[in-house]
């Protein structure tokens, strides 16, 4: 059998070599299409037939909502349930807000510090690293700029998807001016991080690509949606949400029955033919949409800034079905479904919400120290969870109860990843943590898992 990775080559090299030869392939049919040029095709390509999916692996964590429709639930997988230990910690070179995806026994996780690493599951070492956007310019007037990579990693088939890079700018009176784009999304070979091909976007991209099929969906801070040939990189069709500035979009798009998901900043939540991405429906939402669309049996959940509500409209025509409000302002967090019910964290006061999935009735609300801004994951009857006061939990996914709490040195805007008995997750203090069950005794203050002083793995050599 020949593996993926080897018939990924073979069609990029194919693909060059068409591009050569046939006009309107590429941006210009005579550039080469090799991963260190990036690629595009300003001509919309649809796509022939509906993109295929197929549901990840019981022992995988792939992309940061678990499967494309970013439900945030693997049934399949197992995670600890009583007090938790640190497994391993790997120390990066900046916070770690990105989601990790576990893959094959490895875990990949970005980091502020504009590195992709790649790491085992069991012990924590490295297997690589990839450095996204650039360093240092060659103007004496223009310097990098200093943002950070929020996107979380996608593996399909052997690769490795993720957007990351900077801009080039120019301060010159106070005023900050972009001079060049550094952003792409990034193909990297899983085993190796060798770059296959990178893809230049409008602006930087923070959400995590959608890969189904030979297509990888992902969305950039500018208001566009991009689908993107995973054989070359290659631009198949964009739709951009508005011309305003405000309608950037910084979630990740849903992907269920050859229909794209997408909400943006502008209150706007669209349905696109995965195709060509014409537009199917329209929902305004009245405020901004920061986070990802969740998609279950026909329905759209998607969480509003602004009101803090949590809204489920119809992923047929987008009509709306019940809209719970939560006692904060905001709800940056993608909703997890699983078992008919819906669980979403409140970033305006700090509490977990648990919502019948039909009637929009609210089954239990749990209180957090700190706001949760990331996205949850729900396993074997365990709702997984992190908040801003530098803490990740365990609730019983059946009444709220809290069975677990560990702490980290920092923030935990990481959304958990849980396989095989252990949540990974990143934070604030720069560490991705490997937690694991234990047989630990409560602290008086309910606390589990007592936590030890960050330490960086052994590297492998």
């Amino acid at each position: 059998m020949v593996p993926a990775l080897s018939r990924r080559r073979a069609l990029q090299l194919c693909a060059s070599t068409v591009a050569l030869s046939t006009a309107g392939c590429a941006s210009s049919p005579a550039e080469p299409t090799g991963p260190d040029r990036a690629v595009s095709s300003p001509e919309p390509r649809p796509l022939d037939s509906c993109p295929t999916d197929e549901e990840p692996s019981a022992d995988e964590w792939p992309t940061v909502g678990y499967d494309a429709r970013n439900t945030g639930a693997n049934p399949d997988t197992t995670g600890p349930k009583n007090e938790v230990t640190e497994r391993w910690t790997f120390e990066t070179g900046n916070w770690v807000q990105s989601s990790p995806a576990v893959a094959n026994g490895t875990v990949y996780v970005t980091s502020r510090d504009r590195t992709v690493y790649a790491l085992t599951a069991s012990e924590g070492s490295e297997q690589w690293q990839f450095e996204t956007g650039i360093a240092e310019t060659d103007a004496e007037d223009t310097v990098p700029s200093e943002a950070g990579m929020r996107s979380s990693p996608t593996v399909v088939d052997g690769t490795v998807y993720v957007g990351g890079g900077n801009d080039e700018v120019r301060r010159r009176d106070g005023v900050v001016e972009r001079v060049d784009n550094h952003n792409y999304l990034y193909a990297l070979d899983s085993e190796t991080g060798d770059l296959e091909w990178k893809f230049q976007p409008e602006a930087e991209t923070e959400s995590s690509p959608t890969v189904i099929g030979d297509v990888a969906y992902f969305c950039c801070t500018a208001g566009n949606v991009y689908a993107v040939d995973t054989t070359d990189g290659s631009q198949r069709w964009q739709f951009t949400v508005d011309d305003e500035s405000t309608d950037g979009i910084t979630g990740t798009p849903a992907v269920a029955n050859c229909t794209v998901f997408v909400g943006s900043w502008g209150g706007t939540l669209c349905a696109l033919d995965a195709r060509d991405g014409s537009v199917e429906w329209r929902y305004e939402t009245d405020e901004a949409v920061s986070a990802s669309p969740a998609v279950h049996d026909g329905t759209v959940y998607v969480g509003v800034n602004g009101d803090g509500s949590v809204v489920a409209v119809s992923a047929e025509d987008g009509e709306v079905e019940w809209r719970y409000s939560t006692d904060g302002a905001v709800v940056a967090s993608s909703p997890a479904v699983a078992d008919g019910v819906v669980y979403v964290g409140d970033y305006g006061v700090g509490s977990l919400e648990a919502i019948d999935a039909h009637s929009g009735e609210a089954v239990w609300t749990a209180s957090t120290p700190g706001y949760i801004w990331s996205s949850l994951a729900v396993v074997d009857g365990v709702v997984y969870a992190s908040d801003l006061r530098n803490t990740v939990y365990g609730f019983d996914a059946a009444d709220g109860t809290e069975l677990w709490r560990f702490e980290t040195g920092g923030a935990v805007r990481s959304s958990p990843a849980v396989v095989d008995g252990t949540v990974y997750v990143g934070s604030d203090d720069q560490n991705v943590y490997a937690l694991t069950g234990a047989s630990l005794s409560r602290s008086p203050t309910g606390s589990g898992g007592r936590r030890t002083e960050p330490r960086k793995t052994q590297i492998r050599a």
